[in-house]
């Protein structure tokens, strides 16, 4: 995960996932996906590693992941919620276009003091899928207004139908009443 918009993906697909229905090798790749999301220009995080992570901690990063990007894209009006930061982060900014700034410190401090950086840098980019069935988060690219394919034909179809509806029927000739 190097640029901008591969993070910010990793970091929706990780709060959109269902963490219930993991076996044993999804927790090992999603320790290893967490580690390479804190890495920053090829350098290692120092600090106690996110493959020592137990599983109830990585459900507790998910909720607070799930909350940072939700202040982003509020489904429906904005609660704030505080995260608390638990213990030392250090912070290494690394110059050069584009500059990064690396953290480092307990893991998901560290995660979620990068996907704020992130989230500021472009928070255009991450957006709540308007579709009522739907709602879920994505990675907006371009002009892009619904998450999935099949979204937009489900509010293409809604709209096709309501145009129908709001159209005056013409009476047929010879037809009663």
């Amino acid at each position: 995960m190097k640029t901008l918009r591969e993070r910010l993906e990793w970091a929706i697909r990780f709060a959109e996932r269902d963490l219930d229905r993991f076996r044993p090798g999804d927790w090992l790749n999603l320790r290893d996906d967490l580690t390479a999301f804190l890495e920053a220009k090829g350098a290692p995080i120092p600090f106690p590693s996110p493959k020592e992570l137990p599983e109830s901690a990585l459900r507790d990063l998910q909720e607070d992941v799930r909350a940072l990007l939700g202040q982003v894209a509020p489904a429906r009006p904005l609660k704030w919620r505080m995260v608390e930061i638990k213990g030392p982060l250090l912070l290494n900014v690394i110059a050069g276009p584009p500059a990064w700034v690396r953290s480092a410190g307990h893991p998901r401090d560290a995660v979620l003091l990068s996907l704020a950086w992130l989230l500021a840098a472009d928070p255009s980019a991450v957006r709540r899928c308007p579709e009522p069935a739907c709602h879920r988060l994505f990675y907006r690219v371009r002009r892009q207004v619904y998450c999935s394919t099949p979204c937009v034909k489900r509010a293409n179809k809604r709209a096709e139908r309501h145009a129908q509806w709001a159209r005056p029927r013409k009476a047929k000739k010879g037809a009663r009443r």
